[in-house]
């Protein structure tokens, strides 16, 4: 209670020292909001590598024995792999090698690309693609079109020639439009 009574007493008595403090804290603010930069998105290097191996029209049990683990006997075999998580399916392998913060992703990145050159796949499997997770890849914005006029491969075709370059000139990273077609049906109940 006597600090607060001194604070008082003393912002009475030398009013233009308080005010002389505010103004300088808040030529601060401005200055260093102005000089602090940030992003919506910050660019984070996670410290994990994804693998994706496509083995078109393979069995499961296929896609393990003769993609999955092979695979997964490279990339273990790595220096700094701290932990390895794979999944397999019809016709596809995915595994994720997770790495210590700090490490060099670009370098392990391309490390394990060198390394999964080596590795014997059936003649059918795709080669190996490394991507590197980071939010600069996930998409900002999304969205779908649709027409009760346009149907799907000339929708498709619009979209591609017109659409797609008219975003490309805006100022941003990628734009892309997915091939295929999606058909959806509605019920209504009576």
């Amino acid at each position: 209670m006597p600090l607060l009574n001194w604070l008082t007493t003393f912002s009475v008595r030398r009013a233009s020292v308080v005010v002389l403090v505010t103004i300088v804290t808040v030529l601060l603010g401005v200055y260093s909001t102005f000089q602090v930069e940030t992003e919506l998105i910050p660019d984070i290097d996670f410290p994990a590598i994804t693998v994706v191996t496509r083995y078109p029209d393979a069995a499961p049990g296929d896609v393990v024995a003769q993609v999955t683990r092979p695979v997964e006997q490279s990339v273990a075999a790595m220096s700094g792999v701290k932990e390895l998580q794979s999944v397999s399916g019809e016709g596809l392998s995915v595994i994720v090698a997770n790495f210590e913060f700090g490490e060099d992703m670009k370098r392990r990145e391309s490390e394990l690309a060198t390394r999964l050159q080596g590795v014997p796949l059936p003649e059918a499997a795709g080669r190996p693609q490394v991507v590197r997770a980071s939010f600069s890849q996930v998409p900002i914005v999304q969205f779908s079109v649709s027409s009760d006029t346009v149907t799907g491969p000339a929708l498709e075709a619009l979209v591609r020639e017109r659409l797609v370059p008219r975003l490309a000139a805006a100022p941003v990273g990628r734009v892309g439009a997915p091939r295929g077609r999606q058909d959806q049906r509605g019920a209504q109940q009576d």
